[in-house]
């Protein structure tokens, strides 16, 4: 079943990081993820069903934020309650905007995310994820940048 995968699943990242050294955190993802070129539909990390078994068995993980919004926007679900439940869990935080089911890594503003500042505050890690924003010498991350600088203060 499914528990039973995602407590095999923690049991193995809780060892391995123990014996690095350093936590691994498993990611959410998007229902429709794209790899090499392609789409495939996922059943994992990707779900309400998903957030009730991560919340019981209290698995730490990576929030990524943008492929949160696609995952509950497939599900026609609120990304905001889903956030609310997964955030307590969150160790590494991956901020971007999105839009849509698999409108990822968009300019901020352009997408579902709202105030992405609002991310900024807690103990979490936080990496900015802008879809190819190290192209033209980084304007995209520049951008990012000061736009969080400009709504944080």
């Amino acid at each position: 079943g499914k528990k039973e995968t995602y407590q095999r699943l923690q049991k193995v990242l809780e060892a391995e990081g123990h014996a690095r050294g350093a936590p691994i955190y498993p990611q959410w993802l998007p229902r429709i993820a794209w790899y090499f070129g392609g789409a495939d539909v996922l059943d994992m990390f990707c779900g309400a069903d998903d957030i009730d078994i991560v919340v019981e068995i209290g698995m730490e993980l990576c929030l990524d934020l943008s492929h949160l919004i696609l995952s509950a926007n497939y599900s026609k679900a609120d990304w905001r309650q889903w956030c609310d439940r997964l955030m307590p869990l969150a160790r590494h935080i991956h901020i971007a905007d999105a839009v849509g089911i698999d409108g990822e890594g968009i300019e901020f503003g352009r997408g579902d995310l709202g105030d992405p500042a609002a991310y900024l505050e807690g103990p979490q890690r936080k990496v900015l994820e802008v879809w190819q924003g190290h192209l033209s010498e980084g304007d995209g991350f520049d951008n990012a940048i000061r736009q969080l600088g400009e709504n944080h203060g």
